[in-house]
């Protein structure tokens, strides 16, 4: 599965391609062979979707911020040209959780903004969040495009949740139960683990996974302490492939006993790198290469000694993280074409 993003506009408005000012060129260190493109373009989607068929992705996991948002059209155009052209990609939503909250995203006003902290704020950030699963599933959750997993002897549509530290486990708990009782649907929820209790995390979720590891990484916490200097500086780790299967490796594996002791599915998340010195400061720096090989491919095999039940992909187009597999001018399709092989190893040991 690879995590898609639907937020992109073309010119003259440029949504979520345009540079902060003073930096040249598009909000990415690398280039879109599409060039400037519009998510909710038929031609867009319908190229993505041939191109993750192609790399062997199964599943396109939408970044989705709410109800009547950008995001959400391109939701429903995605499982529009999923059903138009018969493809067997499927989609599944990413729950930004962050829009939930006073502020809608990750900043220092967050933590300043007492909305976000009081027992009012905080009931009204639950609410917001059984008003929008319980949309999401009477609006998308019967659609034939939507991918469903296994739960509870049925199938049920599957919805990732982003950065699900931001509610506590019996909060979640109580907006489960809430939504079941509005929509008669229990999704299969997946939580992303950043910053929360794993196994709290997991007596709730169905499933869990990280978003991101490149925290996890020696080269990227080196670049974050030298970027709060240098806002362009990354610093490269030559002992990468010895120190991220003991770093990433050994989260994975402690993640993955969590998850099955608790009957929970757990997801093990690949990147080909990351590098977001055009959006943000300071930040995390992976570089692409790793050793005599690339990063993407060591990330695989971490990944796999996991024995993971999913393998997800950060990302297929998150080009502001450069994390984006979708072909480039600078790579061209090598990073769907690694993707493949990769896809074809699992396939084949299944």
């Amino acid at each position: 599965m690879a995590f898609w993003y639907g937020w992109y506009g073309p010119p003259p408005g440029l949504r979520h391609w345009r540079a902060a000012p003073g930096e040249p060129g598009f909000a990415s260190t690398d280039t879109p062979v599409l060039g400037a493109y519009d998510s909710h373009s038929a031609d867009v989607i319908d190229q993505h979707l041939a191109w993750a068929r192609a790399a062997g992705i199964d599943v396109l996991i939408s970044s989705w911020w709410g109800p009547g948002t950008y995001e959400d059209e391109s939701l429903r155009l995605l499982l529009d040209r999923i059903e138009a052209t018969a493809s067997p990609v499927r989609a599944a939503v990413y729950l930004e959780t962050w829009a939930l909250f006073s502020g809608g995203n990750f900043s220092p006003k967050f933590f300043t903004d007492p909305n976000n902290f009081t027992p009012a704020g905080r009931a009204r950030a639950r609410a917001r969040a059984v008003s929008w699963i319980s949309y999401l599933l009477e609006t998308y959750g019967a659609r034939p495009g939507v991918f469903r997993a296994a739960k509870d002897a049925k199938t049920a549509p599957v919805i990732f949740v982003y950065t699900a530290a931001l509610f506590d486990p019996f909060e979640w708990q109580n907006i489960f139960r809430r939504v079941r009782a509005a929509t008669g649907i229990d999704a299969f929820y997946d939580a992303d683990v950043e910053g929360a209790d794993v196994q709290l995390q997991g007596r709730v979720f169905d499933g869990l996974h990280l978003y991101n590891p490149a925290p996890l990484t020696l080269e990227g916490d080196l670049s974050l302490a030298a970027r709060v200097v240098n806002r362009r500086a990354a610093v490269r780790d030559p002992a990468a492939p010895v120190a991220d299967p003991i770093t990433v490796g050994a989260d994975y594996r402690a993640w993955a006993a969590e998850a099955r002791a608790l009957g929970r599915s757990w997801s093990a998340t690949v990147i080909p790198g990351f590098d977001d010195r055009k959006i943000r400061n300071p930040s995390f720096v992976v570089s692409r290469d790793h050793g005599d090989g690339r990063t993407y491919d060591a990330f695989w095999r971490i990944a796999l000694q996991s024995r993971p039940d999913w393998v997800l992909i950060t990302s297929f187009n998150e080009w502001h993280e450069g994390t984006e597999i979708e072909q480039s001018r600078e790579y061209g399709d090598e990073f769907l074409t690694r993707t493949l092989t990769w896809a074809k190893r699992i396939r084949l040991c299944a």
